[in-house]
């Protein structure tokens, strides 16, 4: 996918920020972190996911939910989010649909109280990687080796639950070269890339609604903003031109479809209809837009930093089985969505 920067700088959503173009340039001291991405094992190769076999121009969809928000060191708690997450889990298999989950503070308590939740997840084709939330540049002394040591301690903690790791998210950063840090971490790709990821390019080319944001809370809108620049994955070479594709790439980006709690534009952390009329008809377009013999990708995000309503849950998987039925949708995680990606690129 060739990523054109001029499709990258119109029509996005104006977000106000407060900083000065004296911090335009990013520490990007990435110089020697050549880290490829490594081969995917067999653990997510549940279907035939070869471009040859996308005549039809399917959506390969996905939900990720991120981990995090609950006080998981008490045990308590840790198990009342623990079974929020396996009656989730179960509604999504109702509907032969697996969950991308991204654990935070969930990591710790499945540590902690020594249980192997996360792990009977990936075992039921569920797939697991790292909600990291680091580089938001708010300690102007935290550098890129911290960012390599923090993201590869995230890693092994949640490997050392049982899983394997692939992906991670909420990487962003302005002074640092998130891309390389990612990739010498040992994570293969990236997903969830809002607005607050072109702080990392070059100030003149930044969007202008978005060239002094002052962290990824202000400027959380999915980027890049048009929807047909987020319907497949691409490799990164640097953060100061991520939005590029290079095929020698050392970080994949599974851009994101949009937040599932937000889809009718308000900021309200509550799942109602008009957020399940608007993922839906952004689902339309997103089919439209799909190619014929090419990996096609979109998927949605739940935090669940609060309980979700299962019931509405319900209720958009059963309307998102219409389209399954119709052929015109697959279900996928992440780490099978670039595995398909990187299939179709010979890789």
């Amino acid at each position: 996918m060739r990523m054109a920067l001029i499709l990258f700088i119109v029509g996005l959503m104006i977000c106000g920020c407060a900083q000065t173009e004296s911090q335009q340039t990013p520490c990007l001291n990435c110089e020697g972190h050549d880290t490829p991405a490594e081969n995917f094992s067999n653990h997510y190769t549940q279907y035939n996911t070869s471009p040859e076999n996308n005549d039809s121009g399917v959506l390969f969809i996905g939900m990720v939910v991120h981990l995090e928000g609950w006080a998981d060191g008490n045990q308590a708690v840790f198990n009342t989010h623990k079974e929020k997450i396996l009656a989730l889990a179960d509604i999504f298999e109702k509907h032969n649909a697996k969950i991308s989950f991204e654990s935070k503070e969930f990591t710790e308590g499945v540590i902690k109280w020594n249980d192997t939740v996360l792990e009977d997840l990936q075992n039921r084709g569920h797939s697991i990687g790292v909600h990291a939330d680091v580089g938001g540049d708010s300690n102007l002394d935290y550098t890129y080796d911290d960012m390599v040591a923090e993201l590869k301690d995230k890693k092994e903690k949640l490997e050392s639950t049982g899983v394997s790791v692939h992906e991670v998210s909420g990487i962003c950063s302005q002074n640092i070269d998130w891309v390389g840090a990612a990739a010498e971490a040992g994570y293969e790709f990236t997903s969830g890339l809002v607005a607050y990821c072109a702080m990392s390019l070059p100030v003149e080319e930044r969007p202008e609604e978005h060239r002094f944001c002052s962290g990824p809370v202000e400027c959380h809108d999915p980027y890049p903003t048009e929807l047909q620049n987020r319907l497949s994955p691409w490799q990164a070479n640097s953060a100061v031109n991520w939005i590029q594709n290079d095929p020698d790439g050392k970080l994949g980006i599974v851009p994101a479809g949009g937040g599932l709690y937000y889809m009718d534009g308000k900021d309200n952390e509550i799942f109602t209809e008009a957020d399940i009329s608007a993922a839906i008809n952004e689902l339309e377009l997103a089919i439209d837009m799909s190619e014929a013999g090419k990996v096609n990708t979109y998927h949605w995000t739940i935090s669940f930093g609060q309980s979700p309503d299962l019931k509405k849950i319900d209720e958009f998987l059963t309307k998102i089985d219409e389209y399954v039925a119709e052929g015109k949708v697959e279900w996928r995680t992440l780490p099978q969505m670039y595995e398909a990606y990187l299939e179709e690129q010979g890789n």
